[in-house]
């Protein structure tokens, strides 16, 4: 998801990295081309064409296949495993919410409803993991409700997407330079005679 790609770029800015190098590697490409898979999902969805809309979850999937590439390229061992443990907790979350409301995932859209992402037709698109949420979900805390306009996320979600930010971050870290800041403070330094 682009939104902790962001994330992980502004993050690596505000530490003071030339974070916008991370575009010029290559490793990247096939995430990127997934992206562009995702978005054309969406926009879709928000077109009121719903038939891509269950292999959405396939793309998602695809995501940590993808990222391998940047993790085998710039050997991101450790960030992986600790981004492979938030993307497991994260799973373990969201089964536990559908367990507990007969397989299926509860959302309740907010701002989608709004921006017409979210509408009636989208529930009987072919989807049969999401249910709209009502009062008699269990375990609403764990359900879809981090409404966003374009996807709405649950606790589980945000940790699953989590392993994108950690890897893209830690890419960052590991070939993007150190901006030099200050440099127009510094000052020559007088000479002693």
């Amino acid at each position: 998801m682009l939104l902790f790609f962001f994330l992980a770029l502004l993050i690596g800015w505000l530490q003071g990295r030339q974070a916008g190098a991370v575009f010029r590697r290559k490793s990247l490409i096939p995430y990127f081309l997934l992206e562009l898979c995702y978005i054309g999902v969406q926009i879709s969805a928000f077109c009121g064409y719903y038939g891509f809309v269950p292999y959405a979850s396939w793309i998602k999937r695809l995501y940590f296949l993808v990222l391998l590439v940047p993790i085998l390229a710039h050997r991101l061992y450790v960030p992986a495993i600790a981004g492979a443990g938030a993307a497991a907790a994260g799973t373990l979350l969201n089964r536990v919410v559908m367990n507990a409301n007969g397989g299926k995932m509860p959302v309740f859209a907010t701002l989608s409803r709004w921006t017409g992402y979210f509408t009636p037709d989208f529930a009987a698109a072919g989807d049969t993991i999401h249910m709209a949420g009502d009062s008699s979900v269990r375990l609403a805390f764990l359900a879809d409700w981090i409404d966003l306009g374009y996807c709405i996320l649950s606790i589980g979600d945000l940790l699953v997407h989590s392993f994108t930010f950690i890897i893209v971050y830690a890419m960052i870290r590991a070939v993007c330079p150190m901006r030099n800041r200050g440099k127009h403070l510094r000052q020559k330094k007088p000479n002693r005679r």
